[in-house]
């Protein structure tokens, strides 16, 4: 069929997209009895074949640009979008125009759930504790299903028996088509620019993540965050989280006999000490957890117990290893600045050196401007790499000394040459991967060979 033919649409269900979500969505429609179709706007899907083989008689519209071809939406009463696609689209224009609704999965996993649902965001840190969380659960023996942003499709999670507890990751994506989340505890954990190169505005993207709040039972707010200024008319509860002593019912860090400690008001729960994660911003990330768990019932000893075996996630400031007493980090997650940051400030406020910054990449049209109070106190040498190493480069000028290079195994080798003893060489990017790698875990992949091969070579 050519391209410029007319294509007819003539089923009430649309999805908009054919990723893993979309697929995911089908299968839910299909089980339902529903008659719908499919539009992505690629020439051949990933799931392209999979989907036609399990669906053959589902009719499928590829390669549209739908600004330009002749595509009749005027019998879809839902479109279903996929997060990868932006809602400011003509196909939601158009449908919404002619009254019918725009929604994502997750709003049609909110309309079949029963059990209690723990929304989790943010810019950073949001597979941390949604993952931790997850942990506690287990640990405390409660039934549950995470995923969403992570692992496993919402609608998917469904199928799971006797589920007592939901844990989701939500991106702003999956939020902008979410009305009725209706959480039992609902967690923005830090706002910082990120995906601007999809949203207008940083106030833009913050309301995005903001819709999280909509209609919940309980919130977990973080006191260190100065950009959430959400209103919470529906919340029961509140517990707060920071690295200040806190007030009763709040979480937060005290100090007992030369030791830190992670509190509940006045009682204390677990020593930093304690914790397999390093760093002021994981002490945010465990208090996060543990104010999500209290709210859903998990016991304090369940908690400490995850808490105090808990390791991290992969390319979340990773330790790879430590050679000759300079340690090597992989942040390679930090797709973001706030991400950076974080991890500048959480490992810079606890070493005894100074840390070596290896960055750079797709930026997605950020400001790296927060990134000079950071580099300044805590960086001594920043090595840049990718697409827009030359914009973090004169942001930084005579804030550190500063190198470019062409690749991740340049830096790697440079920042081995201008470490020092008890410094840090530390990979948090700043940016997207996709300049240069398949993705962020592959970028984090290739740094720790790189660093594997000083090790070898002593």
């Amino acid at each position: 069929m050519p391209e410029t033919t007319p294509q007819i649409i003539d089923t009430p269900w649309l999805i908009l997209g054919l990723g893993m979500s979309g697929y995911s969505c089908a299968k839910y429609l299909h089980k339902r009895g529903e008659d719908f179709s499919v539009l992505d706007t690629r020439r051949k899907p990933a799931l392209l074949k999979k989907f036609r083989d399990e669906f053959p008689s589902v009719h499928c519209v590829l390669r549209a640009d739908i600004e330009s071809y002749d595509i009749n939406l005027d019998a879809v009463a839902t479109l279903v979008m996929s997060p990868g696609v932006s809602i400011d689209n003509a196909v939601a224009r158009k449908v919404t125009e002619n009254g019918g609704r725009v929604v994502g999965d997750i709003e049609l996993f909110c309309a079949e759930v029963t059990a209690p649902v723990v929304a989790i965001t943010g810019s950073n840190a949001k597979t941390t504790v949604t993952t931790l969380v997850g942990e506690m659960a287990r640990e405390a023996n409660i039934k549950v299903a995470v995923g969403g942003n992570i692992g496993v499709p919402v609608l998917e999670l469904l199928e799971q028996q006797d589920c007592e507890l939901y844990v989701l990751e939500l991106s702003s994506f999956q939020l902008e088509t979410t009305a009725n989340l209706n959480a039992t505890v609902a967690t923005i954990l830090n706002l910082s620019d990120d995906h601007m190169d999809r949203y207008e505005s940083f106030e833009h993207y913050k309301l995005s993540k903001q819709r999280i709040y909509f209609g919940c039972k309980n919130v977990v707010v973080n006191r260190e965050e100065s950009n959430d200024d959400a209103t919470f008319e529906t919340a029961q509860q509140q517990i707060s989280f920071g690295l200040s002593a806190p007030t009763q019912g709040q979480l937060g860090l005290v100090q007992h006999n030369q030791e830190q400690f992670i509190s509940y008001g006045e009682q204390r729960l677990i020593s930093t000490k304690e914790l397999r994660i390093s760093g002021q911003h994981n002490y945010l990330n465990a208090m996060a957890a543990i104010a999500i768990a209290k709210l859903v019932g998990i016991s304090e000893a369940s908690m400490v117990s995850c808490l105090k075996k808990f390791k991290g996630l992969a390319h979340r400031c990773e330790w790879v290893t430590t050679i000759n007493n300079i340690a090597f980090y992989n942040d390679s997650k930090a797709t973001n600045v706030g991400a950076c940051i974080a991890a500048l400030v959480g490992l810079g406020s606890t070493a005894n050196g100074s840390i070596v910054l290896i960055a750079g990449g797709d930026g997605k049209g950020a400001d790296f401007t927060p990134l000079v109070a950071p580099v300044e106190k805590y960086v001594g040498t920043v090595i840049l790499f990718g697409r827009d190493a030359q914009k973090i480069k004169t942001t930084l000028d005579n804030v550190a000394e500063i190198f470019l290079v062409e690749a991740l195994g340049d830096a790697v080798s440079l920042a081995w040459a201008k470490a020092s003893t008890d410094d840090i060489v530390l990979l948090s990017p700043a940016c997207a991967s996709l300049d240069l790698f398949k993705s962020y875990e592959h970028r984090g992949d290739a740094f720790k060979q790189h660093v594997r091969k000083l090790e070898v070579a002593g």
